[in-house]
């Protein structure tokens, strides 16, 4: 025999509230809303365990060259290694080196002031940004440089002459770009394999 459910006054008045929960739970499982395109720019640090034997990162901005003699800068003025954050002049750095500048306007060359307020001005447009070095056996270095920009699409790789060329790679995903420099070899073939596997996926 067919029973067909009595629908109660308390009944009733559930079903705006299920489908409130189902619409909610509908939303948050589209890609969209949980940012599912976008990188999250921790993630590109490589874990030691995908890195070869003397491949690292680099755990100081200096490194011993045997004798009296040092090499400096490593971390190219970074705080810490791997670094994230929006400090402008840092984001500055990092969004040169992976997509095109804005071109200056004609005219008298920039007084060193000037210059200086329109390359902070390039982190505008940037969310957050990333960077990362290692070291191959604290000989030769690859740098990992990532930018989250605010909106999309993102702009175009700099220009010839620019940092992006010899031993790089540069990959898109979303409003996210990201960037590998080296001079090739073991280490920077398996920063650069690991950076695109986070990057396609």
């Amino acid at each position: 025999m067919l029973r067909i459910r009595k629908w109660t006054r308390h009944s009733m008045k559930a079903i705006p509230e299920r489908i409130l929960v189902l619409s909610i739970l509908l939303v948050l499982g589209t890609p969209g809303a949980q940012g599912q395109n976008e990188i999250d720019l921790a993630t590109l640090t490589v874990p030691q365990s995908r890195l070869v034997p003397g491949c690292a990162l680099s755990a100081s901005p200096t490194v011993s060259l045997g004798g009296n003699q040092i090499r400096g800068g490593l971390w190219a003025g970074l705080p810490r290694n791997p670094w994230t954050g929006v400090e402008r002049s840092i984001v500055a750095d990092i969004r040169e080196s992976v997509a095109a500048s804005p071109l200056l306007s004609d005219g008298p060359p920039l007084s060193r002031a000037d210059l200086t307020r329109f390359r902070v001005q390039l982190a505008e447009d940037v969310e957050e940004a990333y960077a990362a070095i290692y070291t191959d056996a604290g000989t030769h270095l690859v740098t990992v440089h990532g930018v989250r920009f605010n909106s999309a699409p993102v702009p175009n790789p700099p220009q010839r002459g620019n940092s992006m060329s010899g031993g790089s790679v540069r990959m898109a995903r979303g409003r996210t770009v990201v960037a590998v420099f080296g001079e090739g070899g073991q280490c920077f073939n398996a920063v650069a394999a690991y950076v695109r596997e986070i990057t396609v996926h």
